[in-house]
């Protein structure tokens, strides 16, 4: 049996990651959804509360709690966090900065309906520079750096098709075949990818 205390310990367990703060505020949001304060969170049974009461707590919680944490739990934790809502909502929250540059802030429909959302929240980090390729922007991977040099194809000096044919890969080894010049590398760097976009995924 899961006891109101060990529930209401699994989900404060759930969203103790981060700094103490921010455990803290994930905290508070858990329980200012249910109108409890810690004092009256062991009175009360995680599981008598109503499943959108339990989607925003669990909400708070990493992906990575969620499959480890939450989910085995029991069967209506696990209900709860496989909603393809609550993994829409974390994959929007992790990707905004690269869904709004490459994505005009909205994710590839498709290839979410197509693997669900929380398979696509883990493939995304993959797939994303084809994804955005398939978009009209020439994104490639060079190291470990990301570069979107969409609007320097027609001035490339070996003509728009090779960046056009590498967007959404890893150039890296083209790239370095070519031989290109300090003044090339010194060009790219402005076409690089500020880290926070990607480092998400």
């Amino acid at each position: 049996a899961y006891s109101s205390r060990d529930g209401i310990k699994h989900a404060q367990t759930a969203v103790a990651s981060g700094s103490s703060c921010a455990r803290r505020e994930r905290l508070d949001a858990a329980l200012a959804v249910t109108g409890m304060d810690d004092e009256s969170a062991g009175c009360v049974s995680l599981l008598d509360l109503p499943h959108d009461a339990l989607s925003r707590i669990v909400s708070h919680c990493a992906a990575a709690d969620l499959v480890a944490g939450v989910a085995p739990a029991c069967t209506l934790l696990r209900s709860v966090a496989c909603d393809q809502s609550l993994w829409e909502d974390l994959f929007r929250a992790r990707y905004a900065p690269l869904l709004a540059r490459l994505f005009g802030g909205e994710p590839p429909r498709a290839a979410a309906a197509e693997a669900g959302w929380r398979a696509f929240y883990y493939a995304f980090r993959r797939s994303w520079p084809a994804l955005a390729a398939e978009r009209g922007h020439v994104v490639l991977q060079l190291g470990d750096q990301y570069y979107d040099v969409t609007t320097y194809l027609d001035d490339h000096p070996g003509g728009p098709e090779y960046l056009s044919d590498a967007a959404g890969t890893d150039a890296t080894g083209a790239f370095d075949a070519v031989g290109h010049s300090v003044r090339a590398r010194e060009l790219l760097r402005q076409f690089a990818l500020p880290e926070e976009l990607f480092s998400a995924a």
